[in-house]
């Protein structure tokens, strides 16, 4: 890998490029003026494999199309041909890749439901209806996605992000609907951000979480400034607690992001993967449902109607962690951090080029 190819914009790290957010806006404006024609876009799509089946979707939010593939049911107003002839693919490649973090998932008969909306106003109208009394936190997402009472909903915000977005979030929906207890926030985050950046060859996306910049400079970043949340405190945080700051840190949700992406990372490929079966099996007893701890929690883990809370989170995430990845966490620490030191080395942030392009 070429370090030119892999510097950073740090002001860029929260928000897509200016260049996207413009093509976002020109997308959104064409798809707002854009006249709907089912005829039109159904021909698009006719022949593209993966497709089982299309029928207009009317909504009070604009025209558009109902897409079927064998687990996805995809709602959208997009009128992009590119997106929408590789949604179907990206959709499927993605609960594929979603089942191999637990091999032995056995498949389901329902299709999942994802609303993907051409622009912020439609997905707007959509939220204040779909989500009720929580619409108003969902509303605070400035360029994201959400997973709510099992169905995925976002908006077009560029092709790239919005497959980003797509793949984290349809890890939540996906375990949220198989998996009998719910997941550490370290872990459920840490496995959803494995789907942030793909690429695309031969009507297959391939996920590649090595290639995830923008995890990977907020980490060589956090990690230059000191700012490295410990271990044994960051396997008990959620991102409710560190949206607004987690201490005295401002941009700690940038922080816990990347270093939950940093933690899984090392728990499936540190030393030729002499964890990744202590992770398969940690993923495992939550699908299964028979993590060996307190009734009480075990009952908590399995309610999906009663909100995550901080004390369950905090009380559990430690427990799993010593029981499945160890209990030496001195020495564990030590190899997570020269695991991020190696996996960022290639990593240039803005400040560290020189005006000529090349390394300080």
């Amino acid at each position: 890998m070429k370090i030119a190819s892999c510097v950073i914009i740090l002001s860029l790290l929260i928000c897509c490029s200016s260049c996207d957010q413009s093509t976002a806006v020109k997308q959104n404006q064409s798809a707002e003026t854009a006249q709907w024609d089912y005829g039109r876009i159904s021909g698009y799509l006719a022949n593209v494999p993966g497709i089982r089946g299309m029928k207009p979707w009317d909504n009070p939010h604009g025209q558009g199309i109902c897409i079927e593939t064998q687990h996805y049911q995809v709602f959208t107003t997009l009128i992009d041909p590119l997106m929408l002839r590789q949604v179907p693919s990206f959709v499927e490649s993605a609960y594929q890749a979603y089942q191999s973090q637990v091999p032995d998932l056995a498949n389901g008969t329902e299709r999942f439901k994802v609303y993907l909306f051409g622009d912020r106003k439609g997905w707007e109208q959509f939220t204040r209806e779909f989500a009720g009394p929580m619409s108003s936190t969902y509303l605070k997402i400035q360029r994201g996605a959400y997973a709510l009472n099992g169905a995925c909903v976002a908006y077009n915000i560029g092709r790239k992000q919005t497959f980003s977005v797509l793949g984290h979030e349809g890890w939540h929906q996906f375990n949220q609907r198989y998996f009998k207890y719910r997941l550490p926030s370290w872990l459920d985050e840490g496995v959803a951000t494995l789907f942030e950046t793909c690429q695309y060859k031969q009507d297959v996306f391939e996920f590649r979480p090595q290639d995830n910049l923008m995890r990977l400079g907020t980490l060589r970043q956090i990690m230059q400034q000191g700012r490295m949340i410990p271990l044994t405190e960051l396997i008990t945080l959620n991102p409710g607690q560190v949206l607004d700051g987690y201490g005295s840190d401002g941009d700690a949700a940038m922080a816990f992001y990347a270093q939950n992406y940093a933690l899984v990372r090392f728990l499936r490929e540190y030393d030729y993967g002499r964890r990744l079966t202590n992770y398969h099996n940690l993923l495992l007893g939550g699908l299964r449902g028979n993590w060996p701890i307190e009734l009480y929690l075990a009952e908590m883990a399995a309610d999906r109607q009663v909100p995550l809370t901080v004390a369950w989170n905090s009380r559990v995430s430690p427990q799993l962690f010593s029981m499945y990845i160890g209990t030496d966490t001195e020495v564990i620490e030590a190899q997570y951090q020269r695991f991020c030191s190696d996996i960022v080395y290639h990593v240039r942030l803005k400040e560290e080029m020189q005006p000529n392009g090349k390394n300080k």
